[in-house]
């Protein structure tokens, strides 16, 4: 489960970026390496654990950690 928030816009010489920040809400939550049940976890986070979202895809959403690993947490539905 993710709590989003919407950060500031980052100026990138003529292009605007905005960038996604989440919290993760429940009390573990798995990343795997693809946006489905069956794919392969990588690593747990924690609640209160703060990311950015990359990209949505149905009840997923591809996370990066500010440490830089990344992957998929299903999202509340």
């Amino acid at each position: 489960v993710l709590l989003v928030a919407m950060s500031g816009l980052i100026a990138l010489k003529a292009n605007q970026v905005m960038t996604t920040h989440a919290t993760i809400t429940t009390d573990r939550a798995n990343v795997r390496s693809l946006p489905g049940e069956d794919s392969v976890s990588l690593f747990e986070l924690v609640a209160g654990h703060e990311v950015i979202i990359k990209q949505t895809r149905n009840n997923w959403a591809q996370v990066q950690t500010p440490e830089g690993t990344s992957g998929w947490v299903k999202t509340s539905e």
